[in-house]
């Protein structure tokens, strides 16, 4: 049977009087067969968070929904960058859908506040006659080609030269740079990055949460040209000129070798480090164009020993 919506309740959000935004708790949908829909912005209680919902600017929901075929609603892994809700230390932000009909689709935001990065999701209730049914959501990609005007709300925006990507051989100093320049509470370090929808939300809500947080990559196979282009594309920031520093190391084979000797004790790391080495050494070449297109500063170290 289809849901079509017959009227709309926003509930507004308990003890956020102070807070500048209209914000709610809940989103209710009445369907013309009696049924009732209820979104709800979920949060763990017990830790010091809350979540809510707000809705876009120049948007009238209820005019959007009404008399619309209800299919679905989702939170989507896509997060935006908005000013600080100063409700905590820590904000996220996601784009939420209401997905329709006819293959057409209503966005509000769902904002979580914290002093830590806790979760948030969409707890949903369906009330029919003599039946209730609930469901937690958490985020899902959002793969939909469903019509949108504003589109650069979907893209992640962030501060220039809040991504820094330390760029060469093993064993060139790179952890060395991190602990003598970029270790403390603003900054978030990955080392050996993976390339899943784990390491991109986190660095998203990372850099979404506050202003001056930045993340700090660094990775060996960042010398390979591929590769690199493959981590800038992955994260899929649109502002990406902007964001991106990369601080490029000499190519010196010999004092890496040096360096990761020194380093390393077990016989069997060291092999690998070095046979790594060799390898990239022949694609990487510190001075090339790539580093300098994605960077605003841009920087080669020295080997330090």
């Amino acid at each position: 049977m289809s849901k079509i919506i017959q009227s709309v309740k926003l509930v507004s959000a308990q003890g956020m009087d102070d807070y500048d935004n209209q914000a709610y708790s809940k989103i209710i949908l009445n369907f013309t067969s009696g049924d009732k829909f209820t979104i709800r912005a979920g949060y763990d209680i017990g830790c010091y968070s809350l979540s809510w919902f707000e809705m876009l600017e120049d948007s009238d929901i209820e005019e959007e929904l009404v008399g619309k075929e209800f299919v679905k609603v989702i939170k989507t892994d896509k997060l935006v960058n908005l000013p600080k809700s100063g409700i905590d230390d820590f904000d996220a932000n996601n784009i939420c859908r209401i997905i329709l009909g006819n293959r057409e689709s209503v966005r509000f935001l769902l904002r979580n506040s914290s002093n830590g990065f806790y979760s948030s999701w969409l707890e949903t209730e369906l009330k029919s006659i003599g039946k209730t049914s609930k469901n937690f959501l958490n985020s899902e990609d959002d793969n939909s080609d469903y019509s949108d005007s504003d589109v650069n709300l979907e893209q992640t925006i962030f501060e220039p030269n809040s991504i820094i990507l330390l760029v060469g051989l093993p064993g060139c100093g790179k952890t060395s740079i991190i602990n003598q320049n970029y270790l403390n509470p603003n900054n978030l370090i990955i080392d050996d990055i993976s390339l899943d929808g784990d390491a991109k939300n986190k660095i998203k809500e990372w850099l979404g949460s506050n202003q001056n947080h930045k993340v700090i990559i660094t990775n060996a196979k960042l010398c390979s040209n591929t590769y690199y282009n493959y981590l800038i594309d992955f994260l899929n920031i649109s502002n990406k000129e902007e964001v991106f520093q990369t601080l490029t190391f000499d190519s010196n084979v010999y004092r890496c070798i040096r360096n990761l000797i020194n380093r390393e004790e077990q016989k069997r790391l060291l092999e690998s480090y070095i046979t790594s080495l060799f390898d990239l050494s022949k694609i990487y070449d510190p001075n090339n164009p790539i580093y300098l297109n994605l960077s605003q500063c841009y920087q080669t170290f020295r080997n330090s020993k």
